[in-house]
C-alpha cells in the first residue's frame, strides 16, 4: 500500500506538462542539433530516413502520454524547419512543395496523438487500478479490525457466560472472606468480593484517617498511575462521598465533575445502621458493557456490605482491646504487652533481678498473608511453650502475627542468647515448607541488669 501511494504522488509539472518530459526533450534536441552542426552536414538530418527526431516523439509519447507527445512532435517540427526550409524545386508546384515540407511533421503529430492516447489510457487505467487497490486494502484493514473486535467481544462473552456457572460459588466464598473480625481481614476479603461482583479493571479501597482518606489497596493499578494516593478533606470527592455520604457515578454529569477524573464509581464505606463512615470504595475503570444500572446498584450494596463488616470488626476490636489472651495463636495479647513490660521493668529495678526482652520477627520475600501470619503465630506459641520456663511471658506484638515479644525475668543477655538458639532451631523445623521464603529474626534488649555488687 505504501508503494502504491508513493507511485500515485503527483509529479512535478510546468504549465500542465511533466517537468521530466520537458527536461528530456531539451537534452535530446540540444545534443542532436549540436551533433548535426559539429559532425554532420548541418541540414538537421533532413535526408536521413527514418529521421532521428522520430525517437524523441515516439519515446516521449509512450512514456508520458498525449500532451507531452504532441509537444515533442511540435518541438521536433520546429527544430527541423525553423531556419532550415529548403527552396522550392522547379519540378514541384506549390502544393506538392508544401506537402513535402509538412509530411514528416504531420506524421510526428499523428504518431504523438495516437501513441500518446494509448499511453494516456494505460495511465488512467493504472491510476484507477491503484486507487481501487488502496480502497481494497483500506476495506481489508477495516474488515480485519472489525473481525478482531468481534472476535474479542465473542471471547469475552464466552468467558462471561462460562463464568456465570462459577459466579454463585465465587461470590459466596468472597462474602465469607469479608466477614472477618479484624479490619485488615475485611479489606483483604473485600478485594475478592468486588472482583467477583463488579468485574472491574481497576479499583481501590481507602480508609478514613482524621481529615483525609488514604489508599489501602489498589487492584489493577500499574506503575506511575496518575490517580491520587491520598485525598484531603477539601477535595470534591471527599466532600461528596465522605462528608455528604453520596454515591458518585461518572454517567451523571454532576458527579463527573466531582470525581475529577479519579474514577467512574465512588461510594462511602459506611455502617448502614449508624451511618459511620470508615473509608471509600472507588472503581477507576470498568468495561463499557459492565457499567449498567445493575452494576451501580451492586456497587451501592457492596459499599454497605463492606462498611457493615468494618463496623463489626471495629466493635470487636474495641471489645477485645483489654483481652489478655490472643485466641488465634494462644499467646498473651499485644494490648497486654506494654503494661506488663512497664510493670516488670519497675519490679526488676526495685527487687533487682535481670529482665531481658527478646523480639521475634519474620522476614523474607513478600509479606505474610493473614492465614500465614496465624500459622506463624501458632508455631511461635508451640516453640515458646516447649522451651521457655513457666515464669517467662510470650506476647503477640505489632504488627500482630508478624512480630512477637518474649519477657524473660531473672535472665541476662547470655541466657537470652541461649534461649534464642533453641527457639531458632525449633521454629525453622516447624516452618517446614515456608522455611524457604520466611526466616525468623531475633533482637535482644536488656530491660534491667542485676547489680552484682549487692
Amino acid at each position: 500500500m505504501s508503494s502504491a501511494r508513493s507511485e500515485d504522488e503527483a509529479p512535478r509539472e510546468l504549465l500542465g506538462l511533466r517537468a521530466t518530459a520537458l527536461f528530456e526533450m531539451a537534452i535530446f534536441f540540444a545534443l542532436a542539433l549540436a551533433l548535426d552542426r559539429l559532425v554532420f552536414d548541418g541540414d538537421r538530418f533532413r535526408d536521413v530516413a527514418p529521421h532521428p527526431f522520430w525517437a524523441v516523439v515516439v519515446l516521449i509519447s509512450m512514456q508520458y502520454g498525449t500532451n507531452e507527445g504532441l509537444l515533442a512532435a511540435v518541438a521536433a517540427s520546429v527544430a527541423l524547419l525553423v531556419g532550415n526550409i529548403p527552396p522550392q524545386p522547379l519540378a514541384l508546384d506549390l502544393f506538392a512543395y508544401l506537402f513535402e515540407l509538412s509530411k514528416t511533421p504531420l506524421m510526428w503529430v499523428a504518431a504523438g496523438l495516437v501513441v500518446g492516447e494509448l499511453r494516456s489510457r494505460h495511465l488512467r487505467e493504472r491510476t484507477e487500478l491503484r486507487r481501487n487497490l488502496v480502497e481494497a486494502e483500506t476495506q481489508a484493514q477495516v474488515i480485519t479490525a472489525a473481525y478482531e473486535s468481534m472476535s474479542t467481544a465473542k471471547d469475552e462473552l464466552e468467558a462471561r457466560i462460562a463464568g456465570q456457572f462459577r459466579t454463585l460459588l465465587t461470590v459466596f466464598r468472597a462474602a465469607m472472606a469479608v466477614e472477618r473480625l479484624d479490619a485488615a481481614g475485611v479489606v483483604d476479603g473485600a478485594n475478592a468480593l468486588v472482583s467477583a461482583i463488579l468485574n472491574p479493571e481497576k479499583f481501590s479501597i481507602w480508609r478514613l484517617k482524621e481529615a483525609e482518606i488514604d489508599l489501602t489497596h489498589a487492584f489493577g493499578w500499574k506503575d506511575g498511575e496518575r490517580y491520587l494516593r491520598s485525598i484531603p478533606e477539601d477535595h470534591s470527592l471527599y466532600r461528596r462521598a465522605i462528608a455528604e455520604r453520596r454515591l458518585l457515578c461518572v454517567a451523571r454529569q454532576a458527579d463527573e465533575k466531582e470525581l475529577a477524573g479519579e474514577g467512574v464509581l465512588a461510594g462511602p464505606l459506611q455502617d448502614p445502621e449508624t451511618g459511620e463512615v470508615f473509608g471509600l470504595l472507588k472503581v477507576e475503570t470498568v468495561g463499557l458493557l459492565d457499567l449498567t444500572p445493575v452494576t451501580i446498584e451492586n456497587f451501592r450494596l457492596l459499599c454497605d456490605w463492606i462498611g457493615s463488616n468494618l463496623a463489626i470488626a471495629k466493635r470487636f476490636e474495641d471489645a477485645s482491646s483489654d483481652r489478655i489472651l490472643d485466641p488465634e495463636a494462644g499467646l498473651l495479647s499485644a494490648q497486654l504487652f506494654d503494661r506488663q513490660r512497664e510493670f516488670l521493668t519497675k519490679l526488676a529495678e526495685r527487687v533487682d533481678f535481670d529482665l531481658t526482652l527478646i523480639v521475634v520477627g519474620f522476614e523474607g520475600d513478600g509479606e505474610l498473608s493473614r492465614d500465614e501470619a496465624i500459622v506463624v503465630g501458632k508455631i511461635v506459641a508451640v516453640s515458646v511453650g516447649q522451651w521457655l520456663r513457666e515464669t517467662d511471658l510470650a506476647f503477640q506484638w505489632r504488627p500482630v502475627g508478624r512480630r512477637f515479644a518474649v519477657l524473660l525475668p531473672a535472665t541476662n543477655g547470655a541466657g537470652a542468647r541461649l534461649v534464642i538458639r533453641k527457639l531458632k532451631d525449633d521454629i525453622n523445623i516447624r516452618l517446614n515448607v515456608m522455611a524457604d521464603r520466611v526466616r525468623p529474626t531475633f533482637e535482644i534488649e536488656e530491660l534491667h541488669r542485676r547489680d552484682v555488687r549487692r
